[in-house]
């Protein structure tokens, strides 16, 4: 993975017309001998356009703390 020319972004909606895009800093990721995809997310990278939201983000929906990372294997 390059994590220069790599991003994941998410949507959420509010008020049902809404929607905001969030993305996370850091990814890293790599494809092991076996063609396994595995893609790690550093969580406490997430980055919504509002400090305060990130910070509830990190502490109350990603849970951080206990679950700073998040892995995608394929």
């Amino acid at each position: 993975l390059d994590s220069a020319a790599s991003y994941l972004n998410f949507v959420t909606t509010k008020n049902l017309h809404i929607v905001e895009a969030h993305t996370f800093n850091t990814l890293s990721g790599s494809i092991d001998a076996n063609g396994t995809a595995r893609v790690t997310i550093d969580l406490n990278s997430i980055n919504s356009g509002v400090t305060l939201r990130d910070q509830r983000m990190r502490e109350l929906l990603f849970e951080t703390a206990t679950h700073p990372t998040a892995t995608i294997e394929v």
